[in-house]
């Protein structure tokens, strides 16, 4: 409230001041027009004309913007905004002047506009100015090394707008280089001297004595990302990364850079116009919809204005929060928050039978690998059993699609995680096989930041000292980030014509190894030194590596990171033998090794670990 005040106030003075470069300008006019500052029968004519002056400058400058914008950000859009409200006020006054019997000689005019428009815009530009000089002199006088020594890396617009930063203050540092792989070294920009290129980085800060590297590239790698961080490691210097705040204004903030950086993958390129219609207007259930991928779904779905969408978790507090955050953003869309779990039956189809839901994303599912070999029968229940109760529900209420969210862990499964949702694209199978339905499952690896994953785990670990403890130096993984993932589930589901299991493009598998040391570097320590890394052995059920698919298992779509794995159809009776196989042993035996016989029995591949 505070700060909406202040911005009223300096509304208010800046249209004050205005009116005064109005009335000073049409009197210099007069002034000079005459040769004289006698201008004797024009005085009631500058009171005339300067009421109809200052009120349409001061309309037109609302409405243009002039009295919202700061003055530490004065932009040359914000001056030409400034000389093309001025000049039509001066057209229009010009105008009205011969209406009302040419109060004021017409030179007048041409005067005033020339000299209002210098007045106000270099009022608007004196701030900025001022803070220049007075950074520029503090640059040349403060060199103790208090300050940030920054090397920019890039030369685009971004990399522009990180120096403007700090040249005017608004980051605290002084920028003494920058390495641009495009541009001729020894060339400047904005005053500062592109030194070099990147593999020169290390020799570059020691000649600058930089403490702080900043990304400000868009064509920056994995490989990039790793070298820089390896260089600021070795020279104790901080890699930070530029995010833009506000491109018209040329706004923007350094911030440490994330794990999801070290993946150097490229934005997922969707097909907003085709995904807009399967998704608007409709109604749409994410099961498990206060999770880490169920929430992230909710997201990107809304994106797509459905008429409804449904957060059906178990837990009530991050599906009311994901509702939470973004009601207010999406006031016309109904979402809707439901507490159940997919295992009941009766529940699950209340939901149906209210909101007969057009799609289904079926995000609900126990993960974690370790605890499921210790819990065997909950996997089973939730993972085998619910799916079962949310496909048949949705084949009786005539859904027109129903997405699996599935894992790397269903091929060649080791692990009762894995093996039961390979039972549950069996299920996807069957049903598509047998309703209206179209039924499909998407599989995918690890993602970055999801509850349980490494990333977090390690993170934590960092920030107490260490240290991160890893299973196996040589294991590996898939990962992306959580935004690409549901990015890719979507335009899965939205491709789908029913029975595909689809594989998502997860790049190249990343050394955990390798993750561990990047991130320690990230938080500007020496992996080994200042971090130390224990490995720990493999967990219960553990791979050391992943498979999207079998070998000879895909088809390409028309996404290029959207494969279809070919698989074997499965029956409707055969999937109801096997549930009453599992359900006999969650009611009778549900330890560990009769539910890897019986997920054995159904899934031949399945190797578990007592077998490895």
């Amino acid at each position: 409230m505070r700060k909406n005040n202040q911005l009223v106030i300096r509304g208010i003075l800046l249209a004050l001041f205005d009116i005064a470069a109005v009335y000073f300008s049409l009197w210099i006019g007069l002034v000079l027009r005459f040769n004289s500052f006698e201008i004797g029968t024009y005085s009631i004519g500058l009171i005339i004309v300067g009421l109809i002056y200052t009120s349409a400058i001061v309309i037109l400058y609302i409405l243009f913007g002039l009295y919202r914008s700061l003055w530490r950000y004065a932009s040359v859009e914000e001056l030409v905004k400034l000389i093309l409200a001025s000049i039509i006020v001066a057209i229009t006054v010009f105008l009205l002047n011969y209406v009302i019997g040419r109060p004021l000689p017409n030179s007048t005019f041409a005067i005033s506009l020339l000299l209002q428009t210098s007045i106000s815009g270099g009022l608007r530009f004196s701030y900025r100015v001022a803070r220049v000089i007075k950074n520029s002199i503090k640059g040349n006088s403060d060199d103790s090394g208090n300050r940030n020594r920054v090397i920019i890396i890039g030369s685009g617009y971004e990399a522009v707008a990180v120096i403007k930063s700090y040249s005017e203050g608004n980051l605290n540092g002084k920028v003494v280089a920058i390495i641009d792989r495009f541009n001729s070294v020894g060339t400047m920009i904005k005053g500062i001297t592109i030194k070099g290129k990147l593999q020169d980085l290390e020799q570059i800060i020691n000649e600058t004595n930089a403490n702080e590297v900043i990304i400000s590239s868009e064509n920056f790698t994995k490989e990039d990302i790793a070298f820089t961080l390896g260089i600021c490691a070795k020279t104790n210097c901080r890699l930070m990364k530029n995010k833009l705040l506000d491109r018209t204004k040329g706004r923007t903030n350094v911030v440490d850079i994330d794990p999801t950086d070290l993946l150097g993958r490229a934005q997922v390129d969707l097909n907003c116009g085709e995904i807009t219609k399967f998704i608007e207007s409709k109604t749409i259930l994410v099961t498990g919809g206060g999770g880490s991928i169920g929430s992230e779904l909710v997201k990107q779905l809304i994106k797509f204005h459905p008429k409804r969408i449904i957060i059906f978790d178990i837990y009530e507090n991050y599906a009311y929060l994901t509702k939470m955050e973004l009601a207010d953003t999406y006031p016309d869309i109904q979402i809707e928050v439901e507490i159940g779990s997919i295992r009941d039956e009766k529940r699950v189809e209340a939901i149906f039978s209210l909101y007969r839901p057009n799609i289904v994303f079926h995000a609900a599912a126990h993960k974690h690998v370790p605890l499921m070999e210790k819990s065997p029968s909950e996997a089973l229940k939730n993972n085998v059993v619910g799916t079962y109760v949310v496909c048949n529900i949705s084949a009786k209420y005539n859904t027109d699609k129903f997405v699996l969210i599935s894992t790397d862990k269903a091929v060649n499964p080791t692990n009762v995680m894995g093996a039961s949702k390979r039972v549950s694209e069996l299920i996807i199978s069957a049903f598509n096989n047998s309703s209206q339905t179209e039924f499909s499952a998407v599989r995918f690896g690890n993602v970055l930041g999801s509850s349980g994953s490494v990333v977090p785990i390690f993170k934590q670990q960092i920030l107490s000292g260490g240290p991160v403890k890893i299973t196996h130096p040589e294991i590996t993984r898939y990962f992306m980030t959580i935004p690409e993932a549901c990015q890719l589930v979507i335009q899965a589901g939205m491709i789908a014509k029913g029975g595909e299991i689809f594989i998502l493009d997860m790049g190249s598998p990343v050394r955990i190894s390798e993750l561990a040391e990047s991130m320690i570097m990230m938080y500007g320590m020496t992996p080994h030194q200042d971090i130390k890394i224990e490995y720990v052995g493999l967990r219960p059920g553990e791979k050391l590596y992943e498979e999207l698919m079998l070998k000879g298992e895909s088809k390409k779509t028309n996404h290029e990171k959207i494969f279809i794995a070919q698989t074997v159809p499965c029956s409707r009776d055969q999937v109801r033998q096997y549930l009453n196989e599992i359900k006999y042993v969650i009611n009778n035996s549900p330890d560990l090794e009769s539910v890897n016989k019986v997920l054995k029995k159904i899934v031949p591949e399945f190797t578990p670990d007592e077998e490895n």
